[in-house]
């Protein structure tokens, strides 16, 4: 994440926070959508870190396609609760009474009763005097182990969690535009209000801004580079055009020209020609 860049996308999440904190029964689930490469990641990654500062992060969830247990729900309830109980005071002792009853009846279990037992129930302990919370789950879509009967299963758990809390909890989720995920979570049986922000609505000139001041930074750290942009000032702003707004396009070619600094301006001819 650059600094600086993406300030209408925050934008826009802060002020979904602070309706779900003025109107509690509303939106309290938001999600980022927006196809492969467009900075999902790198946004949820930062605003944890922004929510972490404020001490409103209660815990986080990252899946990553092909990655073992990141890319299945088999401990996304157990993490929720080690993270809640980790960063949370208020929590914390409901959530270790609730884990030495869990894990008499074995370590894994049915993800109902993991919900219910290590999340659920915990937070109903906490009271309505309990501060927000904030849960962040990036990549709905990468999780891809049994997804069509895990994902909305773990969706619907959660949403309950987040609807019967006596106190505010906030979900954003982000994730590719899936049917599965969009189809749990606007469905009728879906418990709470979802906010939904897409990528693709956001301006294109703003995106290519943020891309060319990406693209400009790293080239910086590029004596070679640097040199070039002086010789030629429309290479950056070409560059973040042939991104075509994929801020993995633009880092994979920063890469590309990086690797081989005694030839930069042909390396930048090649992915502009």
């Amino acid at each position: 994440y650059l600094e600086g860049t993406r300030k209408d996308l925050f934008a826009k999440l802060e002020a979904w926070a602070a309706e779900s904190r003025s109107q509690p029964s509303r939106h309290s689930v938001c999600v980022l959508s927006g196809g492969a490469g467009t900075g999902k990641s790198t946004i949820a990654s930062e605003y944890a870190r922004r929510l972490h500062e404020r001490g409103t992060l209660g815990a986080s969830f990252f899946f990553v396609r092909g990655v073992g247990d990141l890319s299945s729900t088999r401990l996304f309830f157990p993490t929720i609760a080690y993270q809640l109980a980790h960063s949370q005071n208020g929590i914390r002792l409901h959530i270790i009474r609730a884990a030495r009853e869990h894990v008499k009846h074995g370590r894994n279990q049915l993800m109902t009763y993991e919900a219910g037992n290590l999340v659920y129930r915990p937070l109903q302990a906490a009271g309505e005097q309990h501060p927000p919370v904030f849960l962040l789950v990036d990549a709905l879509d990468e999780c891809t182990d049994n997804a069509p009967d895990t994902v909305p299963q773990m969706l619907q758990l959660l949403t309950e969690c987040v609807r019967d809390a006596p106190f505010p909890v906030r979900v954003i989720f982000t994730s590719r535009p899936e049917h599965l995920v969009e189809s749990t979570l606007e469905s009728p049986k879906c418990p709470v209000d979802v906010h939904t922000i897409s990528l693709h609505d956001l301006s294109p000139e703003t995106v290519q801004q943020d891309i060319a001041a990406f693209i400009r930074h790293r080239l910086a750290r590029m004596p070679e580079a640097q040199r070039l942009i002086e010789h030629r000032p429309d290479i950056v702003d070409r560059l973040a055009q042939r991104a075509d707004g994929l801020f993995v396009y633009a880092r994979t070619a920063v890469d590309f020209v990086n690797t081989s600094p005694y030839h930069i301006e042909e390396r930048v001819d090649m992915l502009l020609s």
